[in-house]
């Protein structure tokens, strides 16, 4: 008896996957702004600690200008690399589905004559 109470609980647990083939274009073109956007803040402060360098030689101007390389810069340098590893993963998988895609408008072309 506890066999067929089992797959009564079994059956209930269906659940519709949708894999949108737009949604990971979408995904992957807004990471790249992202990414985009990381390198221009990145190159910006990078630019602007250039700058500080000059008026601040001194040991403490030296340990702030330290201090914001490893506080800002090293983080964002994170940053690109986690969401570079997003894009690429991104683009995996959505080539790996490209087959279930082709085979999906074909369906529905062939359901459509």
């Amino acid at each position: 008896m506890s066999g067929i109470g089992d797959i009564t609980a079994l059956s209930n647990i269906k659940k519709d996957i949708i894999i949108d083939e737009e949604a990971f274009s979408r995904s992957v073109e807004q990471f790249h702004e992202l990414i985009s956007d990381i390198y221009k803040l990145h190159k910006d402060v990078g630019d602007m600690l250039t700058i500080l360098i000059r008026g601040y030689d001194t040991p403490a101007g030296r340990k702030f200008i330290n201090a914001c390389r490893i506080f800002v810069l090293e983080p964002l340098i994170e940053q690109e690399i986690v969401i570079e590893q997003v894009i690429k993963n991104l683009e995996l998988a959505k080539n790996g589905y490209q087959s279930v895609f082709e085979e999906y408008r074909q369906l529905i072309d062939y359901m459509s004559e």
